[in-house]
């Protein structure tokens, strides 16, 4: 009879080194939003030294000689500045990512399998991966509505402050709060599209193996820890259990989600935001080491 080896160590290894290798993406992230908060303090102090009467600047003084106008412009530069740098990191993240999960899974299978795994990484592979929609929307959609949100934002911030006429302290002090709670946001975009590049990679790593012959079945591993969906949330502990190593299925079959109605080859790409956003659990598999 076929005998079966788990890889589930193997596979918890790599989440843990593309974990750290995005931790370290987001802190470059963090490092962006820090630089864009010194610039856009720049502008408002500026317009300040110029405009305040008496520490103070109201938005009738800048509502002047439009102003107004020109200071939105200057908060959507530097703002779409900020945007332009984390966007590369984003991007450089999730190529990396992609090609490093992919040769990765390829080893860990080989190995098993005693065998090598032949297949390259292509450019326009990795692209594709990297614009499969989350939800109904790709990368580019997803940063598009990032950046435009974030400048409109910025702009109402700016504007609220100028209406309850906030000295530039009070006004600077605004703006960090408002770049601390949206760099929460960004991470989490990051950190989702990394987890769904990264099991979409090894989706197609087990792919090639399969198609080489490699004897392999595919089971869903939750994080096993107090933050995975439960129910009324995804279910993703339900997840786990209907789709245990004992319960392994084919690599061509897709996980199904009853709860909320979601489908895909790999946690994070289930098609529903329920189950996709912020998801941390991963594709195991099981291989045929053994005919004897």
């Amino acid at each position: 009879m076929p005998k079966w080896k788990d890889l589930s160590d193997e596979f918890k290894r790599l989440k843990k080194s593309i974990d750290g290798k995005m931790g370290a993406s987001v802190g470059k992230m963090s490092e962006e939003y820090a630089k864009a908060l010194d610039n856009l303090r720049e502008v408002i102090r500026k317009k300040y030294d110029r405009y305040a009467e008496a520490g103070e600047l109201t938005y009738d003084k800048m509502a002047k000689y439009d102003r107004i106008k020109e200071l939105d412009k200057e908060l959507a530069e530097a703002a779409r500045q900020m945007h332009v740098e984390t966007s590369k990191i984003t991007r450089s993240t999730l190529r990396d990512t992609y090609r490093a999960s992919f040769q990765e899974t390829k080893s860990i299978l080989g190995d098993a399998a005693g065998r090598t795994i032949r297949g390259k990484v292509k450019r326009e592979v990795v692209q594709g991966a990297l614009q499969n929609p989350i939800s109904g929307l790709t990368l580019n959609d997803r940063l598009r509505r990032h950046r435009g949100r974030i400048i409109s934002e910025i702009q109402e911030t700016i504007g609220q402050g100028l209406v309850n006429g906030e000295t530039y302290s009070e006004m600077s002090s605004r703006l960090k709060d408002y770049l601390e709670d949206d760099v929460v946001k960004a991470r989490r975009i990051v950190r989702t599209e990394t987890h769904r590049v990264m099991e979409q990679a090894k989706f197609d790593g087990v792919e090639h193996a399969h198609k080489q012959g490699v004897e392999i079945k595919k089971y869903w591993l939750d994080a096993d820890d107090e933050r995975v969906r439960e129910v009324g949330e995804g279910n993703h502990v339900g997840m786990g259990e209907k789709y245990s190593r004992e319960n392994a299925i084919p690599v061509d079959e897709d996980f199904v989600n009853d709860e909320t109605g979601g489908e895909g080859p790999v946690p994070g790409s289930l098609g529903q935001a329920e189950d996709d956003i912020h998801c941390r659990c991963v594709m195991a598999t099981i291989v045929v080491v053994d005919d004897d």
